[in-house]
């Protein structure tokens, strides 16, 4: 923890995503994807960092190809604006990892990711006593309970590992332990508890069996009672497996899980993820989307197992094992902050492990890593007014909604929610035929898209209205009102 670098770097990266809503609007993905890829870059060139494990390339490729085989998706997909906004979000994971691997984070990483989640502890039990529940409070910061939680866990691990050297860091266990308590998440719960006893398995005479068994039970016992103690979570995994028995090869396109849930579900539930990366992932990417999920996320604990004897090793495999089995059994993904602060975990992991190397030329790395800043800076102008239109809407100035939505219409040529925004902005000025335009045009590039068909429906009439209502209806028949 002598360097300060890693410690800001993930209490900023963290913490940044943790308050703003858990880094779940697209915003927000490009400004940390942006600045976490020219920190790597800063690292590349200020540390001449050119020798890197294989574990730790074989994890940085694997998301790389995550993020191409999502973008690639977009070909195939169920909507294409959908896919790319995945592919945007996917950016975040690849360039934290990055950046992590590239500054070597040390028990100093460790000790941001801590210091983040026990802010946003902090913050939680803090509004949790100043307001009450129904104003989601109990959300907050991450604006997701379940969410909240998971962070807590991951820090409350960390917090015990590094309290082995530093006594202080108990102090920061009440908090973190107290919102774990006080969300009642048992998927959560059982989640830091197999994380536990990761981290007793690596520490005990025989790791190398116990701490793959330990993992292989707590996956075990979080499916089973993901079933178990929710009738929604079955509903949505057993639609996601359904999707990719329809589509085994190459599924339905990134971020299109939705698309299938409101056409096939059996109760009118409201859901955006399938609450399960890996069900999820193979429903909307198939067998390669899921193999490289896999390659990512599992080098780190091959790492543990190597390093088990090294400082903080064990706490750091605690934390990081809860985070893959909680991503399994909820929509960690969606919050970057979540996949940011495990990454970071990762990345100590792989750093510790050492083992052979490979040298990676300069150009090559620089390069890389501007390809992500610039994809990430290409999508940032364009979901930023689309934020800000969404805003000015709820405000009450359709005027201004419509000037951003026009702009981000432009900026973000793949939008349909630009568009819809821009219709939603013109019928509120009393422009009917302007805003109907608008929705066309949205339908043009996403023509599953039911609000858009809802919208347009508002503002036409005989015909026009039967035919849009209809389409509605086919694509979310419990949604639609016969």
């Amino acid at each position: 923890m002598r360097r300060p670098a890693p410690f800001l770097l993930t209490l900023l990266a963290v913490g940044g995503l943790a308050f703003a809503n858990g880094g779940h609007e697209p915003p927000s993905w490009g400004w940390a994807a942006l600045g976490l890829a020219w920190t790597a870059a800063a690292a590349v060139v200020l540390r001449d960092v050119r020798e890197i494990s294989r574990l730790a390339l074989a994890a940085l490729a694997a998301l790389a190809g995550l993020v191409a085989w999502a973008a690639l998706s977009a070909s195939w997909s169920l909507s294409v604006p959908l896919s790319v906004l995945d592919a945007q979000r996917l950016l975040v994971p690849l360039a934290a990892l990055a950046a992590f691997v590239a500054l070597r984070a040390g028990a100093g990483a460790l000790a941001g990711v801590a210091a983040a989640a026990t802010l946003a502890s902090a913050w939680n039990l803090l509004t949790r006593a100043g307001a009450s529940s129904d104003l989601g409070a109990d959300a907050l910061p991450l604006g997701y309970g379940n969410g909240v939680a998971i962070l807590a866990g991951i820090g409350l691990l960390l917090a015990l590992g590094l309290a082995r050297e530093r006594r202080g860091w108990l102090l920061a266990c009440v908090p973190l332990a107290a919102v774990l308590l006080v969300t009642d998440s048992r998927g959560t719960l059982l989640a830091v508890a197999a994380g536990a006893a990761a981290t007793a398995a690596l520490r005990g005479p025989y790791a190398r069996l116990a701490f793959p068994a330990v993992l292989a039970a707590g996956a075990c016992a979080l499916g089973v009672a993901g079933v178990a103690q929710s009738n929604e979570r079955s509903a949505y995994w057993r639609v996601a497996v359904e999707g990719a028995a329809e589509r085994p090869l190459l599924g339905s396109g990134a971020g299109t899980w939705v698309r299938i849930w409101l056409a096939e579900r059996d109760e009118a539930l409201l859901a955006r993820d399938a609450h399960g990366l890996y069900v999820e992932t193979l429903s909307e990417l198939g067998p390669v989307g899921l193999a490289l999920v896999l390659a990512a996320l599992l080098a780190p604990l091959l790492a543990a197992a190597r390093a088990r004897e090294r400082p903080f090793v064990p706490a750091a495999a605690g934390a990081y094992a809860a985070f893959v089995l909680h991503a399994g059994v909820d929509w960690d993904l969606e919050l970057t902050a979540i996949p940011v602060a495990g990454l970071a975990c990762g990345a100590f992991l792989l750093g510790a492990a050492g083992g052979r190397t490979v040298r990676v030329p300069r150009g090559a790395a620089l390069a890389g890593l501007a390809a992500v800043a610039l994809l990430a800076a290409a999508g940032l102008p364009g979901n930023s007014f689309v934020s800000a239109s969404a805003r000015a809407l709820r405000s009450g100035d359709p005027a201004a909604a419509e000037r951003r939505a026009e702009t981000a219409s432009r900026l973000a040529p793949w939008s349909a929610e630009a568009r819809r925004l821009r219709g939603e902005a013109q019928r509120a000025l009393g422009d009917p035929v302007a805003a109907a335009a608008s929705f066309r045009e949205g339908l043009e590039l996403d023509a599953g898209d039911v609000e858009l068909w809802l919208a347009l429906a508002r503002v036409e009439s005989g015909e026009g209205r039967r035919r849009a209502l209809e389409r509605a209806r086919r694509l979310n028949p419990l949604g639609v009102a016969g």
